[in-house]
């Protein structure tokens, strides 16, 4: 079972074995995430200047996001391609994230393998992704304008009172 793994997991190695992948993943996935969609609003916003005579249609409602995606999910997976190597890396037997790191920067060309399927499938699954968002958005009518609010809103109670 699930429970008895843990607790094996937790009496060989101890607790931190639990948390063994957090940074490595944290490595990967930030830049994955954050890239994505900053590539994303900004293509979007430059393929529907390029076409303004599509605004509204049905085409450039499907393809529009599945555009901005898919090249949204190519730079994404560029950005986090060496941390998913270390990711990999420190996967193995024995392996720390100072000795995954060690490793990769002795053989460099470790950066790039898997690269061409991760980026077909990040292309993929990020254009899926974002349509199904914008189409959620829409059936919401939840506007960009109304996304940016939320993060004011948080930077303001991150800054605290007023006049601190």
């Amino acid at each position: 079972s699930s429970l008895a793994a843990v607790q094996q997991i937790v009496a060989d190695e101890g607790a931190a074995a639990l948390y063994r992948g957090l940074g490595p993943i944290l490595l990967k996935e930030v830049p994955f995430v954050v890239t994505k969609f900053v590539v994303f609003d900004r293509v979007a916003a430059l393929l529907a200047a390029a076409l303004p005579d599509a605004q509204g249609g049905a085409l450039l409602s499907v393809g529009l996001p599945l555009a901005a995606g898919s090249v949204a999910g190519l730079f994404a997976a560029l950005a986090s391609q060496p941390a998913d190597t270390l990711l990999t890396l420190t996967n193995e037997e024995g392996a720390t994230l100072g000795s995954a790191t060690s490793r990769l920067a002795a053989e460099l060309r470790l950066a790039l393998q898997g690269l061409a399927p991760r980026g077909l499938f990040a292309m993929l699954l990020s254009s899926l992704q974002f349509l199904i968002y914008t189409r959620l958005r829409d059936l919401f009518g939840v506007s960009k304008a109304d996304l940016t609010l939320v993060w004011d809103a948080l930077a303001t109670i991150q800054a605290g009172p007023i006049g601190r």
